[in-house]
């Protein structure tokens, strides 16, 4: 994942998610957990050169969600124009904590949208674009853009996506 919405500091993480389908179109992402390690954007040092001093400004160190998973639309996609790719659209929206260097554990909203492309009845490529809101003190909202690779453990391929023969 990248989370890039913090002034003074980038993140850069790396996590796991298990999410549990009810039906082809509700599910729960009972946790999506990540560290984060951060990377300086190079405006405190800025600031500090002007003579100015930077606003207080706190370090992510991990975060950890759980979502409710809805998935409206599926997709059909053509690909290098003759291969056919699979897809869906879902909305996540949950709560859960994330940790920093000072404020230690605060509570957390976060909600967006999830693209997953099928490469084949198990395995998908998840595109992630969420926003985190901290719920405490002058904590900034992040958004967060994530790639993945997906596995489904049952071999599960939503109906949408079956072929129809006449």
């Amino acid at each position: 994942s990248y989370l890039p919405l913090d002034y003074f500091t980038q993140y850069f993480s790396v996590g796991g998610t298990y999410t549990h389908y009810f039906t082809d179109y509700f599910a729960w992402e009972i946790f999506n957990a990540s560290t984060a390690q951060d990377q300086s954007t190079g405006l405190d040092g800025y600031i500090q050169g002007k003579g100015a001093v930077a606003d207080p400004y706190d370090i992510m160190k991990w975060y950890v969600t759980s979502n409710l998973v809805y998935t409206p639309m599926y997709m059909k996609n053509l690909f290098m124009k003759d291969s056919i790719v699979w897809g869906d659209i879902s909305f996540v929206g949950g709560y859960g904590i994330a940790n920093f260097k000072t404020a230690k554990n605060v509570s957390t909203l976060d909600g967006g949208v999830l693209l997953r492309f099928f490469a084949n009845e198990q395995v998908s490529i998840k595109l992630d674009l969420r926003q985190y809101i901290y719920l405490a003190g002058d904590l900034r909202p992040n958004l967060g853009i994530t790639v993945g690779l997906a596995y489904n453990f049952s071999g599960f391929q939503p109906k949408a996506s079956i072929e129809v023969e006449e």
